[in-house]
């Protein structure tokens, strides 16, 4: 069996405050495949066997954000744990 491999690149782009634009590349060497070979004449038994995983791939994605660019605070909000602590006096 020999050996498999994949190499990926990718690269993202910042548009403005809230947009990117990235582009990535899956499997550039085109390696992630499995071959097998087997010869064994003893048994009659000869095979070749390539299996491909997956092909290069290409892939472009724009991503916008939406909605509120400020929340508001949130608010101060306090738990059991700090009310009984609150409550203990030293």
């Amino acid at each position: 069996m020999r050996s498999m491999g994949s190499l990926d690149f990718g690269a993202r782009k910042k548009l403005g405050a809230r947009s990117n634009i990235n582009f990535s590349v899956s499997n550039i060497l085109n390696s992630m495949d499995m071959r097998v070979y087997t010869d064994l004449p003893a048994k009659n038994l000869v095979g070749d066997v390539r299996i491909r995983f997956t092909w290069r791939t290409f892939k472009l994605t724009y991503t916008r954000s939406f909605g509120k660019e400020k929340l508001k605070s949130s608010r101060n909000r306090n738990t059991g744990a700090e009310d009984e602590k609150g409550r203990i006096q030293y």
